[in-house]
């Protein structure tokens, strides 16, 4: 019988497909949780950007524009993250760090806005 449905209804092989695609979809989506996989881990741990001297830097001495920035880290020591660049700015060290080294919070004498 003809019906005001008929142009868009569905035969069974269509819905099981209609439904397949749907879930494929569903999968592709995913459940909106942003994580590192497993097999990214050794990227993210390498290309991962932190703070790091860009100059030797002696026991004492400021940290400012010209010492430190923030650089993917590579096979170094990772440093702060790149949301403490500004915090560190202005803070005084209180062991020398050599050019390359990531700059961290227990390297520094006053911690201002750690």
């Amino acid at each position: 019988m003809d019906g005001p449905d008929h142009s868009f209804a569905l035969e069974p092989d269509e819905l099981t497909e209609m439904v397949k695609s749907v879930r494929q979809t569903e999968n592709a989506l995913g459940n909106g949780s942003i994580d590192v996989q497993d097999i990214e881990s050794h990227t993210y741990e390498v290309a991962r950007r932190s703070v790091h001297a860009i100059q030797n830097i002696a026991a004492g001495e400021q940290l400012t524009e010209k010492n430190i920035a923030v650089l993917r880290p590579g096979k170094q020591e990772k440093g702060a993250p790149p949301s403490d660049y500004d915090a560190l700015l202005g803070t005084t060290t209180s062991e020398s760090i050599q050019k390359d080294t990531g700059v961290t919070w227990d390297k520094i004498t006053d911690c201002k806005d750690e």
